[in-house]
């Protein structure tokens, strides 16, 4: 478990506290280490989890399936992240499923025994960060909502893109996608979406290479 503490550092779970306070959380909480292969499943819709994982090493996808099997992509999972907060807090069942991108290995801890923080000042903190942790997740979850609404592929990417550059605070910056990810995350067809990608660079919008992406001043045509 130590040699995850520089990550666990920078979990929201563990907001302002220190390596040793963190360590002495994770034994009250019944920490677990537990190794995953490439596109294992942690989490299936329908399960019901007591427990918040935290990603502490490798990536994993949110996914949303329906009747049919079929899915899309809510969110990515980078090390440091949690997921299953809402669920584990409120004992329902997932209604997404969460995969592993590559082999990944993640942190469970147990949510209730949060419930028996008494005066442990490292528990409080705790406990604090979780219910901040779930209202910036309600946050992300309204910002999906709205760019799912846009109508066009050109405006989810267009929406997506600003998002992405005010995060980072510049016209530059890197997507934590793939094409067919993003393709999936946005809810639109891979051929479309790379054809409209196209269409955006010829007109000067912005430039593309891999998951980079730079925005340019260019001409922006009507819908």
């Amino acid at each position: 478990m130590e040699q995850y503490l520089p990550v666990l550092e920078k979990c929201t779970l563990f907001r302002s506290l220190t390596p040793r306070q963190i360590a002495e959380v994770l034994n009250l909480l019944h920490a677990g280490v537990k190794h995953y292969g490439k596109s294992q499943i942690l989490l299936h819709q329908g399960e019901v989890m007591p427990q918040i994982g935290i990603v502490v090493q490798s990536e994993a996808y949110i996914l949303q399936e329906d009747f049919w099997g079929d899915s899309a992509i809510l969110a990515k999972i980078q090390p440091s992240q949690i997921f299953g907060e809402v669920y584990a807090c409120t004992k329902t069942a997932a209604e997404v499923t969460v995969q592993a991108a590559q082999e990944a290995v993640v942190i469970w801890v147990d949510v209730p025994l949060l419930s028996a923080a008494g005066e442990n000042a490292a528990y409080l903190q705790t406990a604090e960060n979780l219910l901040m942790a779930m209202a910036e997740k309600t946050k992300l979850l309204a910002k999906k909502t709205e760019l799912l609404s846009r109508r066009t592929t050109r405006k989810k990417l267009l929406a997506y893109f600003s998002d992405c550059a005010r995060a980072a605070g510049s016209d530059s910056f890197t997507i934590p996608f793939r094409r067919q990810q993003l393709a999936d995350y946005l809810c639109v067809e891979r051929s479309a979406m790379s054809a409209e990608l196209g269409r955006m660079q010829r007109e000067g919008l912005l430039e593309t290479k891999g998951q980079r992406v730079v925005l340019k001043t260019g001409t922006r045509e009507q819908e």
